[in-house]
C-alpha cells in the first residue's frame, strides 16, 4: 500500500491485520510497517540484474560474432595465401622464360645500344623475379604449407654451392667476401640443405645490399651436445649445434630499430626502400624459416659500423665423431710443417681445408 506521509513524502506500507478481543469485544488490529527502502531495493535488484542479463545476452552474441569473423578472417588468410602462391607460381613461369629469352639475346651480335637495353631487361626482370620467389615463401610460410626434407649433405659443399653466386655480386659492387668453416666442424651432416642454403642467401644477400665498401664475412662454427644438453637431440647418433655467423661492414642497424627488422615488409628506415630496394621480406623469410627449422636468429649491430646475424640450428651427426679434426691437415702434408699466408685472418680455416 502507497501512502502520502503528512510531509508529503509517498511511503509504502506494509499492512498486517489481525483480528483480537478488546475490552469483551472483537475488535481488529492494523499494523502499518514503512518497506519503502526495503522495496526500492528490491527494484534496484531487479533493475540490476535484468541490466546484467541483457550484457550476457550481448557478451554471447558478440562471442558468437568473434567466433564466426575468426573462422572468416582464418578462410580469407588461407584464401589470400593459396590465391597468391598460385600467382606467384604463375608469375615465375613467364619471368623465366623472359630471362632465359634475354640472356640468348645478349650471346648475339647487338650495338651497345640494344646491349643496354637488354641487360635493363634482365637486371629488372632478376629484380622482379626475386620479389616474386619472395611472396611465394612468405605465403607458403604463413599458409602453414612449409615443410622440412631432412636428408644427408656435406657442410662444405652446401657452402660453397650457396656462396659462389653471391660471392660474384659482391665482387662487382667492389666487396671482399669470404667463408670460414672451423677445421673441427662436421661434415657430413642430416638436415634440410635446401631451407639452410635459402637462409644464408637471404642473409648474405642483404649484408652485401647494406655494405657499401669493406667486405661480407660467413663463419661457421659448431658444438656437440647430447639428449641431456638439447631437447632435439637423439642419443644416437646425437646432434650437432650448427653456428653460422653473417658479419658485414655495412650501414648498421640502431639499437631501437633491431627488433623491426625481421617483421614482413618492414626495413629499419623508410628512406632505406627507396636507396636500397627490396620488398622487405629477406629477414622476415629467414627468422621465419630457422624459427620452423626449430633453430635461433639474432642480431649483433651498431648504426655506422656493421652488423653480425647469428643462426643456430640443430643438425644430425651422418658420421661418427672421428672425423672431427680430418680437415686440420691433408694426408700429404701430415705431420710436415706448413706457412699459409693471407691478407685475412679468418680466412685461413678456407685456405688449410683445401
Amino acid at each position: 500500500m502507497t501512502l502520502i506521509s503528512l510531509h508529503g513524502r509517498r511511503i509504502i506500507v506494509e499492512v498486517k491485520p489481525s483480528i483480537m478481543t478488546y475490552e469483551g469485544r472483537p475488535a481488529t488490529l492494523v499494523v502499518l510497517r514503512d518497506i519503502t527502502a526495503r522495496k526500492q531495493a528490491e527494484q534496484q535488484l531487479a533493475e540490476a540484474n535484468a541490466t546484467l542479463q541483457r550484457e550476457i545476452a550481448e557478451h554471447q552474441r558478440t562471442a558468437v560474432a568473434l567466433c564466426q569473423a575468426k573462422v572468416a578472417a582464418e578462410a580469407a588468410t588461407r584464401a589470400k595465401s593459396q590465391f597468391l602462391a598460385n600467382m606467384s607460381h604463375e608469375l615465375r613461369t613467364p619471368m623465366n622464360g623472359l630471362l632465359g629469352m634475354t640472356e640468348l639475346a645478349l650471346d648475339t651480335e647487338l650495338t651497345p645500344e640494344q646491349r643496354d637495353y637488354l641487360i635493363t631487361v634482365r637486371d629488372s626482370g632478376e629484380t622482379l623475379l626475386g620479389l616474386v620467389n619472395d611472396l611465394l615463401d612468405l605465403s607458403t610460410i604463413d599458409a602453414g604449407m612449409l615443410t622440412l626434407e631432412p636428408m644427408p649433405f656435406t657442410l662444405r659443399d652446401c657452402l660453397a654451392a650457396t656462396l659462389k653466386p653471391l660471392a660474384a655480386r659482391a665482387h662487382q659492387q667492389g666487396l671482399e667476401m669470404a667463408y670460414a668453416v672451423h677445421p673441427e666442424v662436421l661434415d657430413r651432416l642430416v638436415g634440410d640443405p635446401r631451407r639452410l642454403r635459402q637462409v644464408l642467401c637471404k642473409l648474405v644477400d642483404n649484408a652485401i645490399k647494406f655494405t657499401a665498401q669493406g667486405e661480407v664475412m660467413v663463419t661457421v662454427d659448431t658444438a656437440v651436445v647430447t639428449a641431456a644438453e638439447h631437447p632435439a637431440a637423439d642419443p644416437e647418433p646425437g646432434i650437432v649445434m650448427l653456428h653460422c655467423a653473417v658479419r658485414d661492414t655495412g650501414i648498421g642497424i640502431p639499437a631501437a630499430k633491431q627488433a623491426l627488422i625481421f617483421e614482413a615488409f618492414t626495413q629499419a628506415d623508410g628512406s632505406l626502400t627507396r636507396q636500397y630496394g627490396g620488398s622487405g621480406l629477406g629477414l622476415t623469410i629467414a627468422a621465419q624459416l630457422v624459427e620452423r627449422m626449430g633453430g635461433q636468429i639474432r642480431v649483433e649491430s651498431e648504426k655506422g659500423r656493421g652488423s653480425a646475424f647469428h643462426v643456430t640450428l640443430a643438425l644430425g651427426i651422418q658420421a661418427p665423431s672421428e672425423e672431427v679434426g680430418r680437415f686440420a691437415a691433408s694426408a700429404g702434408v701430415d705431420g710436415l710443417p706448413m706457412l699459409v699466408v693471407d691478407d685475412h685472418v679468418n680466412r685461413l680455416y678456407r685456405t688449410v681445408q683445401s
